[in-house]
C-alpha cells in the first residue's frame, strides 16, 4: 500500500502548478481548460465541492457561490497588481488545508467553511489574475476560467456524494482528504525550495 502511494506521489510530482494561461491564447476555451491543468486549483475546487457534499447544513450552496465570488474578487485584485503577501505559499498551503478538513470528516458550520473557502479563493484568484495582464481578451478568458471552476465544483460535489453514499463510515472520504493534504505538503515544500 505504501509503495503504491509513493509511486502515485512521484508521478504527481511531475505535474506543473500553473497559475497563468497555458499559452498566449486568450479564448473562452483556454480559460475553460485552464483549471484542469493547474493541479493546485484542480484539487482545491474539487475539495470545496466535496466539502459541500459532506455537509448536512442548510444553505450549503452558499459555499461554492462564495468560492466563485472571492475567486473573481481575487482575480480583479491580481489584475490591478494589489499587494498580497506570500501568494504562492498560501495557494499551496490551501491544498493542505482543504484536504485536512475533508480528512477530519466533520460537519463544520457553514459560516466557518464560507470564511475559510473565501480566503483561499481570494489567493487563488489573485495568483491567476496577476498573470492575465498581457491578454487581449481578459474578460472572455476569465469567463471560461469561472465556468471551468464551476464544473470542477460540481464534479467535487458528485464525487463527495458518491463516496458518502457508498461508504457509510466515510473511510474513503478521509483517505481522499489525507491524500490531498499530503500532495499539498509536497506543493508547499516545492514553493519553499524554489
Amino acid at each position: 500500500m505504501i509503495l503504491r502511494l509513493l509511486v502515485l506521489l512521484s508521478a504527481l510530482m511531475t505535474l506543473p502548478v500553473l497559475a497563468g494561461p497555458l499559452s498566449g491564447d486568450d479564448s473562452f476555451g483556454a480559460g475553460l481548460l485552464h483549471p484542469l491543468f493547474g493541479i493546485d486549483h484542480l484539487l482545491v475546487a474539487l475539495s470545496v465541492g466535496m466539502m459541500c457534499a459532506m455537509s448536512t447544513k442548510r444553505f450549503i450552496y452558499l459555499i461554492p457561490i462564495g468560492f466563485l465570488f472571492f475567486l473573481s474578487l481575487g482575480g480583479i485584485a491580481g489584475l490591478l497588481h494589489m499587494a498580497f503577501p506570500m501568494v504562492s505559499l498560501v495557494v499551496a498551503a490551501s491544498v493542505v488545508a482543504v484536504g485536512s478538513l475533508i480528512a477530519l470528516n466533520r460537519d463544520f458550520p457553514v459560516s466557518f467553511v464560507m470564511a475559510f473557502v473565501g480566503l483561499l479563493a481570494l489567493f487563488h484568484g489573485y495568483e491567476n489574475g496577476s498573470q492575465l495582464v498581457n491578454l487581449d481578451n481578459v474578460v472572455l478568458y476569465s469567463m471560461g476560467f469561472v465556468v471551468g471552476t464551476i464544473l470542477l465544483l460540481l464534479l467535487g460535489v458528485f464525487i463527495g456524494r458518491a463516496i458518502v453514499h457508498f461508504d457509510q463510515h466515510h473511510r474513503w472520504l478521509r483517505y481522499t482528504g489525507s491524500a490531498i493534504a499530503v500532495f499539498g505538503s509536497y506543493l508547499v515544500v516545492t514553493v519553499l525550495v524554489v
